[in-house]
């Protein structure tokens, strides 16, 4: 919602803070998001990409779609 406006004064600071507080709870989709918005917004990117390869790896934590979701992701923005 912060990441966005949706419902609340739009804040991408608060909204980084709320997924990094899920991301330590190893929610599948907070790293997604979370890699999502740092590399929309040109933030830390190899944060990003790690929290992508993380993802990748929770095989059975993560949905099917959300890996492959993040493997295209990742192959987007690693370096060629």
């Amino acid at each position: 919602c912060y990441a966005h406006g949706k419902g609340v004064d739009e804040s991408l600071e608060k909204a980084i803070l709320l997924y990094r507080r899920a991301v330590q709870e190893n929610y599948p989709l907070a790293l997604y998001g979370l890699a999502k918005l740092l590399l929309a917004h040109n933030r830390d990117k190899q944060e990003a990409l790690a929290l992508l390869k993380r993802l990748i790896e929770m095989e059975d934590k993560a949905p099917q779609e959300l890996r492959e979701a993040a493997k295209a992701t990742l192959k987007d923005h690693e370096p060629k």
